[in-house]
């Protein structure tokens, strides 16, 4: 990393910026694809994401990394690439984020699906706060609004709740009719 001008003093967007202008030179090593994929999914670049996946195998990636990158698909649109990376990598990569795996199934229209999804999600002790919301936003939308509020309550309080997550709460506690 270090001979390519990446290191700890560099922020994401830096790193990231440095990856695509290696890519493009055509000087990125075929290590760094993977650095490269996970920056560009934590920066919701998808057309970077995805440029870097064509060099990888899924099967490389944390299961975050996968899940983020169906994500990134799902909210462009592209069911069909969101549900081709879920087949490749399969269902295990959803054990910690259940409701993507719920999200992608609605977008297919596989409503029983969606709910066995759901019902996992419910079922874990903890969640990660994106997929607290996520939760909190289905019930919300499906006759659960105590339930949602009970969720979106306890989130304010974690200490794993970013601020941007904290943005997506004040959204749902308006959707909840919550002050």
């Amino acid at each position: 990393k270090e001979q390519l001008g990446i290191d700890a003093k560099f922020g994401s967007a830096q790193a990231l910026a440095r990856l695509v202008k290696l890519d493009n030179e055509g000087r990125l090593p075929q290590s760094m694809y993977v650095p490269y994929v996970e920056l560009a999914v934590e920066s919701s670049d998808r057309d970077h994401a995805f440029k870097g996946l064509e060099r990888v195998n899924p099967n490389a990636f944390q299961p975050a990394t996968i899940t983020g990158l169906i994500e990134l698909a799902l909210m462009g649109g592209d069911v069909t690439r969101a549900a081709s990376l879920a087949r490749a990598v399969g269902d295990d990569v959803f054990l910690e984020a259940p409701m993507v795996a719920a999200e992608l199934a609605l977008a297919q229209g596989d409503k029983a699906r969606a709910e066995m999804w759901v019902r996992r999600a419910q079922a874990m002790p903890s969640l990660a706060p994106r997929e607290g919301i996520a939760l909190a936003r289905y019930e919300a939308s499906h006759d659960q609004k105590a339930s949602a509020r009970r969720r979106a309550l306890a989130l304010v309080d974690n200490p794993r709740t970013t601020d941007g997550d904290l943005s997506s709460l004040a959204s749902l506690f308006i959707q909840l009719g919550v002050s």
